[in-house]
């Protein structure tokens, strides 16, 4: 796990491994939930997943 931070936001990436295999890419923001509220900016947070066939990068991003 790799964290850092530039101006004020916060941004970690971790390599995860993927139980099969896959290649693509994934975008996850709290905020397109059909059924919740939106997220307080304390909460809020979005992450790309990035798949490379046996692993994977999540980079994930938030407001410090």
């Amino acid at each position: 796990m790799i964290q850092f931070n530039i101006n004020n936001t916060g941004v970690n990436i971790q390599i995860i491994p993927i139980y099969g295999t896959a290649f693509g890419f994934l975008y996850y923001n709290p905020n397109l939930e059909p059924d919740l509220d939106n997220v307080d900016e304390e909460d809020y947070f979005e992450q790309i997943t990035i798949m490379l066939l046996f692993f994977g990068f999540h980079i994930t991003w938030f407001k410090i």
